[in-house]
C-alpha cells in the first residue's frame, strides 16, 4: 500500500472542511493555510476549538505529519496542581495527550494533542483513515472541554472558543516550539 501524498491530503483536509457535518457532528471551520507545504484549518463548535495541521515533513519519501490540536483554556494561573492534573489526564483518551504552554503573561494555556504520519493514510484505508482524524477532532474537542471545566474553577481562565479573539494565539501556542 502506497500512502497518501501531500497534495491527495492536503486536498481530503480541504474537503472535510467544507463539509459542515463531519461524522454527523456539526462544525464551524476555517481553513488559515493552505500552501504547497502546509495545510491548517480549524473546527470549532459550541464544545471545542481544535486545530488540524498538514506539513510537508520530508518530500523525498513523501512523508507528512498530520497534527490534531485542542485547546482547552488559556490565562490558568500555573501551579504545580494544574501541571500535574495535565500530566494525569492521560488515561481520558488513548490516541493522544495532553499539552501546556505558558502564555506571554505567564498564564498557562493547555489541551489535547497527537500527530500522525501519512504512513497511515493510504487509498486503501481512505475512508478509515479520515474517519479516525474526525473523530480525533471531535474526541479531542470533547477532553479539552471536559478538562478546562474541571480546572477553570481551580485555576482561573477562560474557555477556548472560535468566536473569542484571544483563543487564538493560545490554539496556536500549542503546536509552536516553547520559546
Amino acid at each position: 500500500m502506497a500512502k497518501l501524498s501531500y497534495p491527495r491530503i492536503r486536498k481530503a483536509l480541504n474537503d472535510l472542511a467544507a463539509n459542515e457535518a463531519v461524522g454527523g457532528r456539526s462544525f464551524s471551520t476555517a481553513i488559515a493555510i493552505d500552501s504547497d507545504d502546509t495545510w491548517l484549518g480549524t473546527w470549532s463548535n459550541e464544545h471545542m476549538y481544535v486545530l488540524v495541521q498538514a506539513s510537508l515533513a520530508d518530500p523525498t519519501h513523501n512523508r507528512t505529519l498530520i497534527d490534531v490540536h485542542a485547546c482547552g483554556a488559556y490565562g490558568l494561573m500555573p501551579d504545580a496542581e494544574l501541571f500535574e492534573t495535565l500530566t494525569e489526564a492521560t488515561w481520558r483518551l488513548d490516541y493522544g495527550g495532553s499539552w501546556s504552554r505558558r502564555q506571554p503573561d505567564g498564564k498557562v494555556a493547555f489541551g489535547w494533542r497527537a500527530r500522525y504520519p501519512s504512513e497511515l493514510f493510504h487509498e486503501e484505508n481512505f475512508a478509515e483513515a479520515f474517519g479516525f482524524l474526525t473523530g480525533m477532532i471531535w474526541e479531542f474537542g470533547r477532553v479539552s472541554l471536559q478538562l478546562a471545566e474541571e480546572l477553570i474553577p481551580r485555576h482561573g481562565g477562560f474557555l477556548a472558543r472560535a468566536n473569542d479573539p484571544n483563543a487564538w494565539q493560545a490554539l496556536l501556542s500549542g503546536i509552536l516550539p516553547p520559546e
